[in-house]
């Protein structure tokens, strides 16, 4: 039974008699002569001196810094964003408990001002 997508016997001969290519050892000398050229021709821009310096690709460097400068915007966005009642609800009224200036958090200064 043969599928439609089979090669006939002469391709697949073909395909498996095909010579496989050596490049010569010129041809790999003269490609890694020009790779160690455009190498040091890059190290003696601006940008391959900065690269070389920092250890880190220049957009390896540009995106950590910007991850740094977006991280604590992150945090302190959700920190105002947290913080603001939503505009729909009233204050709450002041009780001898909760006295305005004073956070229920600073339990020195709520008993200090009780205790006036």
């Amino acid at each position: 039974m043969k599928r439609e997508n089979d090669l006939p016997e002469s391709a697949r001969n073909a395909f498996n008699d095909y010579p496989h290519l050596q490049p010569s050892p010129a041809f790999n000398r003269a490609v890694l002569e020009s790779l160690a050229s455009a190498q040091s021709q890059r190290r003696q821009s601006l940008i391959g001196k900065t690269e070389e310096f920092l250890g880190l690709g220049l957009w390896q460097f540009l995106a950590s810094g910007a991850l740094g400068a977006l991280c604590p915007v992150i945090v302190l966005g959700g920190l105002l964003w947290s913080s603001t009642p939503p505009p729909d609800t009233e204050p709450l009224p002041d009780s001898p408990i909760t006295m305005p200036g004073l956070s229920p958090f600073n339990e020195v200064y709520r008993r200090e001002y009780e205790l006036v």
